[in-house]
């Protein structure tokens, strides 16, 4: 059950919570060499194909973050941790991941706001924000990252992350 991609992927998503957790950010140390192991094992192991499935996984889990990230809902560490998991695992594990991670993000968030009493606040500004999202796209205005997602509520998404990895693991 445990290979060395399953290793490399827990040690480096948990290590990047934990650094998330201290410092409020991931570093290119730890996710950029993440995702050259996951091309250069899947391309050793499985050739083209290999190659292809992590390239996939690596690209795609990014393009679907880029909204998100532009508009301030997730940092650019959050988006590469994500990527090297879709590098290291292949599109369709990359793909559960990112899904079991915004799964726990929410429930972390909710939690949080319940915890911080400001759970009406939290859905109040949640929804304002959508609402906004919502007129300016159909003006065809670009949104601005301040115009949207503001919920008041900010924590470590590298936590996230590494639950929901690990969940799909678990799942899968």
């Amino acid at each position: 059950m445990f290979n060395t991609i399953t290793v490399l992927t827990l040690l480096g998503s948990g290590a990047s919570a934990v650094y998330d957790l201290k410092t409020n950010r991931i570093p290119n140390l730890l996710t950029l060499p993440l995702i050259l192991i996951g091309l250069i094992l899947n391309t050793y192991s499985r050739g083209y194909l290999g190659l292809k499935d992590s390239f996939l996984g690596m690209a795609i889990i990014t393009l679907i973050l880029l909204l998100p990230f532009a508009l301030g809902g997730i940092g650019a560490g959050d988006v590469k941790l994500l990527a090297a998991i879709g590098a290291l695992n292949g599109i369709w594990f990359g793909i559960y991941a990112l899904l079991l991670s915004s799964i726990v993000g929410g429930l972390i968030a909710l939690g949080l706001a319940v915890y911080q009493g400001q759970l009406r606040l939290t859905i109040f500004n949640l929804a304002s924000s959508l609402f906004s999202l919502r007129a300016n796209i159909f003006k065809g205005k670009i949104p601005q990252s301040e115009d949207v997602l503001i919920t008041g509520l900010k924590f470590p998404y590298g936590l996230a992350i590494f639950l929901g990895t690990l969940t799909t693991y678990i799942i899968r």
